[in-house]
């Protein structure tokens, strides 16, 4: 006879939460389950302490230092069920911090750099400074979300943003352009260890001149 695959199902899935520390307590329940197995969870999200238990779920979660909301998206599964449960928790701002602004000028664009002049409104922050092109920033990995575009920098081994401090002028930004088309450059500030946005992003669009260099040969008479 089939055996009946596990269901988990968990009794609320959104919450939203003032900038303060506090606890979430979630009932779950598994139908078709395995006595003594108990689901896992994956985040992302460093703010968040989880401790699951049978049929009981807690969610500690982290005072929002920052003048900007978060969210956490908690992914629990039970092994053999056919999809996770996921949890989302948004966390609102702190009222009381530093909100931190960028200008932005791109003064030149290349196939592999662009320049840019970078003033944050507080220049002993760190920040990360990053280009996208337009086209993959709108497609389905970021969907235009920039909380996605922050999500993917930080936790990224291999696309990890530039990360700086104080006003640069005539910076040098590494891109990789395989066309001309618009970018955006962009920059927003981050945590002292480089693990969480805690600003908003700001972006500014340039036309990428595809000026990479080609190799040519002219048609000359040859003779064997």
């Amino acid at each position: 006879p089939l055996v009946p695959k596990p269901v988990l199902t968990i009794s609320e899935l959104a919450h939203t939460v003032s900038h303060e520390s506090g606890v979430i307590t979630l009932d779950y329940s598994v139908e078709h389950g395995v006595e003594g197995v108990l689901p896992t969870v994956s985040t992302t999200a460093g703010w968040v302490n989880i401790t699951i238990e049978e049929s009981k779920i807690t969610v500690a979660y982290d005072a929002n230092e920052y003048a900007k909301a978060r969210t956490a998206s908690l992914s629990f599964s039970y092994e053999g069920a056919d999809a996770p449960q996921v949890v989302t928790i948004e966390q609102a701002a702190n009222p009381n911090a530093e909100a931190i602004t960028f200008t932005l000028e791109v003064t030149e664009s290349h196939f592999d750099h662009v320049i840019v002049n970078v003033t944050p409104s507080n220049t002993s922050v760190k920040y990360a400074l990053k280009g996208i092109s337009k086209s993959d920033f709108e497609g389905y990995t970021y969907n235009s979300s920039d909380a996605t575009l922050q999500e993917r920098d930080l936790a990224s081994s291999y696309y990890k943003p530039t990360i700086l401090t104080g006003a640069q002028t005539g910076y040098k930004l590494s891109i990789d352009a395989s066309k001309a088309e618009d970018w955006y450059i962009y920059a927003y500030a981050v945590s002292e260890d480089e693990t969480v946005a805690t600003s908003d992003v700001v972006k500014t669009m340039v036309l990428i001149n595809y000026d990479k260099p080609t190799l040519s040969f002219e048609k000359a008479p040859f003779e064997v």
